[in-house]
């Protein structure tokens, strides 16, 4: 057992049904940051509640999180024993920071400085693998050019099911006309079209042809019968496929964060974007279209995940017969 030095341990405890994967980063930033002013040491589970990125035949074993990530602390779940002092979070975003993170993003997109960040980004660091995968991947695709206009287009189920409260995303005309007007200013070299949606991304290759780099992301064509799911729902014949959706969406986010331009909607990418360029200190440029969120009541939704989530309260209560209150317990072996 690592040495806390009697800090409590938090486990950052929510189940992801259908959250995208930064939905469930931003989500999980405001848990550390809120660990973090609190004096406790967060530990992120996503073995024990559910998300979509487990690989394949591997649901509720694998930590999903540290696929992609270190822990912010160091310390891991199998690091908690029967001496651990241990508070399990609530199943949402800690709000007071997640507030504070989201002002910290708009004080960023507008130019101010983010130093007061720098430590929390600091904390936040790839896995060994993933960062060998993005920087290998980010040389081998952009050829180390500096002179790119990042874009973030959102297509797909995001713009035909118009998810309630979140933000109405441009047109990809829209976005297709401000990058030739960019282009006019500044005189980017090339264009990093950050898409789910193929024929978003067949269209931006009409326009600008050669100078659209490679996105090697998975895209959907998203045809008729698709229209009421979620990306989540829809079936795809490839190994590990949600896991390298993730990481193949993972290696755009840091490819944009890295380009000099950026323009696009808003959405939780954004929070990824905010991390890895450290407070967009290198962006030359950048503007997200704020058009407002969708209003939509009649919203079809998939059906929710129908494994049972093995949640860590209720390993807890299986193991010893107890119920924790006020979501803390201060003795419990490992598991």
């Amino acid at each position: 057992m690592k040495e806390t030095n009697q800090k409590p341990l938090y486990i950052v405890a929510c189940p992801f049904f259908e959250n995208g994967l930064f939905s469930i980063f931003l989500v999980c930033l405001s848990h550390i940051l809120y660990a973090f002013k609190k004096g406790y040491i967060p530990i992120i589970d996503l073995q024990h509640y559910a998300n979509q990125y487990f690989k394949d035949g591997r649901e509720f074993k694998d930590n999903v999180w540290e696929y992609f990530f270190k822990q912010p602390a160091g310390f891991r779940l199998e690091d908690i024993d029967k001496n651990s002092n241990v508070i399990i979070s609530g199943s949402k975003m800690e709000a007071s920071c997640f507030n504070e993170i989201n002002n910290g993003i708009k004080k960023a997109l507008q130019g101010k400085d983010c130093e007061e960040f720098q430590e929390f980004f600091n904390k936040i660091e790839f896995s060994d693998e993933m960062k060998s995968f993005l920087s290998r991947e980010y040389q081998e695709i952009t050829k180390n050019e500096n002179e790119i206009l990042g874009i973030i287009c959102r297509g797909t189920d995001y713009t035909s099911l118009r998810p309630d409260g979140h933000h109405i995303q441009p047109d990809s005309d829209i976005l297709i006309k401000k990058a030739k007007e960019l282009l006019k200013r500044f005189k980017y070299k090339k264009i990093y079209l950050a898409t789910e949606d193929e024929k978003t991304y067949k269209k931006f290759q009409n326009e600008f042809k050669d100078m659209l780099i490679e996105n090697k992301q998975y895209k959907y064509s998203y045809e008729k019968s698709d229209k009421n799911k979620l990306l989540r729902y829809i079936k795809v014949e490839r190994k590990d496929h949600a896991y390298n959706l993730a990481k193949e969406y993972l290696l755009s986010i840091y490819i944009l964060s890295r380009c000099r331009y950026l323009i696009g909607g808003i959405t939780s990418a954004l929070s990824g974007l905010w991390f890895m360029s450290e407070g967009f200190k290198n962006q030359i440029y950048t503007s997200f279209y704020d058009t407002g969120r969708y209003h939509n009541s009649n919203i079809i939704r998939g059906g929710r995940f129908l494994t049972p989530v093995l949640s860590i309260k209720n390993i807890i209560k299986e193991k010893f017969q107890k119920i924790l209150y006020h979501k803390r317990t201060t003795g419990f072996n490992k598991y």
